[in-house]
């Protein structure tokens, strides 16, 4: 669920393999006066930050009280999955409906869970598409996030991502 740890999870994952090529991004909030005000993607390769979506965009793609913005989506997408990308894990923080908005990065994320480049992710815990489709794939081992694993959580993921390489 939102605010259980998962892209703390991730990025902790991340700086558990500083001998590997990663690409992909993670997605955070992005707070104001203490309220959730929209979310930020950022690229592990790039570096490049964008804003996802926001309380304050104009955007006419909403979500609920967020204007989704698109083209920046998009541009991570391009940036950090390009195909001659010589990653070693990829990260797709997160699997969610506001990712959903673009067909761009739905294609993208298929055919790269069709690669043999091993993935780590978040997927929204409800959704249709390819939220579900995700989570029904035969090589997806889904973990949950919670207040009693999430501290010794990334230890265990970069220990078996190890075991895949």
């Amino acid at each position: 669920p939102p605010g259980c740890g998962k892209t703390t999870a991730v990025q902790r994952v991340v700086e558990m393999q500083p001998d590997i090529a990663i690409t992909g991004f993670y997605t955070q909030e992005v707070r104001e006066e203490g309220r959730r005000s929209g979310f930020e993607m950022v690229g592990l390769s790039t570096g490049r930050r964008i804003m996802l979506a926001s309380v304050h965009s104009t955007s006419e793609l909403r979500l609920r009280r967020y204007g989704i913005e698109l083209m920046g989506l998009e541009e991570i997408v391009q940036l950090e999955f390009a195909v001659e990308s010589p990653a070693q894990l990829i990260v797709i923080d997160e699997v969610g409906k506001i990712e959903l908005y673009s067909q761009h990065f739905v294609d993208r994320v298929r055919s790269i869970l069709d690669s043999d480049i091993p993935v780590l992710g978040t997927v929204a815990i409800r959704g249709e598409g390819l939220i579900a489709e995700v989570k029904s794939r035969p090589d997806t081992e889904l973990i949950e996030v919670n207040d009693d694993n999430r501290d010794e959580l990334p230890r265990q993921i970069a220990e078996q991502l190890s075991t895949l390489r």
